[in-house]
């Protein structure tokens, strides 16, 4: 174990093999039971309960994590240039494309602005609105 903990090149290793465990026997139970869902979405939620309690230390897969998420920008390249093969069908939408993004940053913005508000009242306790209603001006 202390081998493993100390080489970054086995920990990377054991994180993508630990990874790649958890989206293959997804995937493959959904394929014994016929059931059309991403398994890497059931991965995902596997790998967040083993870390939450503490099943899996962070460790084991943090290295391998961090490795993916460098990368991360290169895998949507694909996705960019099958998108210019479709310029002439995405032409004619163009309007409704740009009003769809605006709308959906606008309502992630306002939905995040909200969340914050919320926790930060929680969080500050009743103390904390107490002063936040001296320094209000509406």
């Amino acid at each position: 174990m202390k081998l493993l903990y100390k080489n970054k090149f086995l920990r990377v290793c054991v994180g993508f093999a630990l990874l790649a465990g958890l989206y293959e026997s997804a995937a493959r139970v959904f394929d014994f039971f016929g059931i059309a869902f991403p398994p890497s979405l059931v991965a995902m939620v596997i790998l967040y309960f083993l870390l939450l309690f503490k099943i899996l230390p962070l460790w084991v897969v943090e290295d391998a994590c961090k490795l993916v998420l460098k990368f991360m920008p290169l895998y949507f390249v694909p996705i960019l240039v099958g998108i210019m093969s479709y310029k002439e069908l995405l032409a004619g939408k163009i309007c409704s494309i740009f009003f769809a993004l605006i709308l959906s940053a606008a309502i992630t913005m306002l939905a995040t602005a909200f969340c914050v508000e919320f926790l930060q009242k929680r969080k500050c306790g009743a103390k904390g609105r107490e002063e936040n209603k001296s320094e209000r001006i509406f």
